[in-house]
């Protein structure tokens, strides 16, 4: 029997939960391992070698970004040879921008130690590295629409099953490298290879079993449709160009102004503002195909409500652990990674997720732009804000004393005010509706965040933790009291009267 809409999205965040949750309880474990292995200072070149990977990308996404919303159209429509035009033509051209990528990558490797400051003890095996990182690249790149299916056809659940393999295979070809040879940066390239090629077979043996009609041929290639992407997609490009220069371009700028060491200390602070973005990014996407389908259908207000649900949702569960961290990251650190300052990546760490609060329940909103296909404005303004962002990071970094503080204390202010001011704005210009239709969920996201945090702080002081079981403790009870005060201000009463009769309701059909 097939499942509702609502049935299917509830599935897939559970299957995404699910998903993340093992990717992150494997990243848990993994990152201390390999940092005490290899280093900070050595370890923080395998996020810059993927920093790397997203500078390049940027000429990708010109064709790939808008893929998904093109092909989701056409499965919903039941246009199979559009789907297989669409397919195809990403295929191809996919293939033909790896050979001229590969040209770029092998400049970038022969000259890498002029680009970046690399201790000279270590250029070989770092240089080994950014080769397998951008082979990894060029993997995914020229078999990404093959990830397509699932999302095209509402089937996210395929694709969590597919990120927990992948974690699973990930963790495990780590520990058998590491116990077999002498640790070395270069295994995390090697894994980054195996689990590309990985990717790449499971995403095909989806796509054969969801759209079994598709078959790539040179025949369904179509310049036209690659013109239809590129038009679309070329703003999306434009728009990584700002993402990276807002938010990517950090560890880059502490290691050539201010050395590894502080570009290990910042890395490591992402570890857990990264698994949060990660996770926003994940649940947002179990919305997005609903949202997409709504606007292929011409109903614009179940889009709106699709929407604001996926905003309360997002502002019910992530507030709890982003306003919690905020309290007890210091305690988290110490037990994390001893041998680093816990005091100073607290406080990066502060500055970095405390923006997540705004942003994370505007995610979905500023999806919508995609959805609408409205991405020319808010890509030339997102580059400006990248720029402003660079451009203040570099000054701050040259005429203050701040360190590393200074790079993430700019990208926090711009941030929000891209994320948390304009995209709002210009989201509910083009929809015609009111400012608060999307700005009361953020405000009240923030209110309950604030009262999670100052309750959290108030709660640490009578927590003494010197031990994993102690610190979990003392999240869990931070955590339950959160969701009531989330749950009141969210939801409000009413709502949680609501959701308790449909629960009832439930149990007496089951019975």
């Amino acid at each position: 029997m097939a499942l509702t809409d609502r049935k299917q999205t509830v599935l897939n965040l559970a299957a995404k939960i699910i998903s993340y949750g093992t990717t992150f309880l494997i990243s848990f474990f993994l990152t201390p391992y390999l940092v005490n292995k290899l280093g900070k200072e050595i370890y923080s070149f395998y996020p810059l070698a993927n920093n790397f990977v997203s500078y390049m990308g940027i000429v990708t996404v010109a064709l790939n970004g808008m893929a998904s919303r093109f092909i989701t159209i056409e499965v919903t429509k039941n246009e199979k040879r559009n789907v297989n035009e669409y397919i195809s033509t990403v295929f191809f051209s996919n293939i033909l921008m790896s050979v001229v990528l590969a040209i770029f990558m092998c400049a970038a490797v022969k000259y890498l130690e002029y680009l970046i400051q690399i201790p000279v003890e270590s250029i070989i095996a770092v240089k080994i590295l950014f080769s397998l990182v951008f082979i990894s690249m060029l993997v995914n790149l020229f078999t990404s629409v093959f990830g397509v299916a699932v999302y095209a056809t509402n089937k996210l659940i395929y694709g969590s099953i597919i990120e927990i393999l992948v974690s699973i295979s990930r963790v495990l070809l780590y520990i058998i490298l590491f116990a077999v040879f002498t640790p070395s940066i270069i295994f995390v390239g090697i894994v980054s290879l195996v689990i590309a090629l990985m990717t790449c077979g499971l995403q095909m043996i989806c796509t054969k079993k969801l759209l079994p009609y598709v078959k790539l041929s040179k025949k369904y290639y179509d310049r036209l449709k690659v013109k239809v992407l590129v038009s679309s997609g070329v703003w999306n490009s434009i728009n990584q160009l700002g993402d990276l220069l807002l938010g990517g371009i950090g560890i880059l700028l502490a290691n050539v102004l201010l050395g590894p060491g502080e570009a290990g200390d910042y890395s490591l602070a992402l570890s857990i503002p990264h698994f949060v973005s990660g996770l926003v990014s994940a649940m947002t996407a179990v919305f997005l195909p609903r949202m997409v389908k709504s606007f292929a259908l011409n109903n614009e207000n179940e889009m709106i409500i699709i929407t604001q649900n996926a905003q309360k949702f997002l502002g019910l569960v992530m507030n709890i652990p982003i306003a919690v961290f905020m309290a007890v990251g210091q305690n988290f650190y110490k037990l994390w990674v001893p041998s680093a300052d816990p005091i100073k990546l607290q406080i990066l760490t502060v500055l970095i997720i405390g923006e997540s609060i705004i942003t994370a329940v505007n995610w979905p909103v500023t999806n919508l732009n995609i959805v609408m296909n409205k991405v020319k404005i808010p890509a030339l303004v997102l580059v400006g804000a990248g720029i402003i962002n660079t451009i203040g990071a570099i000054l701050l970094c040259k005429y203050t004393k701040l360190g590393v503080y200074s790079i993430v204390i700019i990208h926090c202010v711009v941030s929000l005010s891209y994320f948390g001011i304009f995209t709002v704005a210009y989201v509910c210009k083009n929809l015609r509706v009111a400012y608060r239709t999307f700005a009361i969920q953020m405000l009240q996201s923030l209110v309950g965040a604030v009262c999670i945090f100052l309750s959290s702080f108030v709660i640490n002081q009578f927590f003494s933790v010197t031990d994993w079981i102690k610190l979990f403790m003392e999240c869990i009870v931070c955590g339950i009291i959160g969701l009531m005060v989330n749950s009141l201000i969210l939801l409000k009463p009413t709502g949680i009267y609501e959701i308790y009769n449909k629960y009832v309701r439930i149990r007496k059909r089951d019975i």
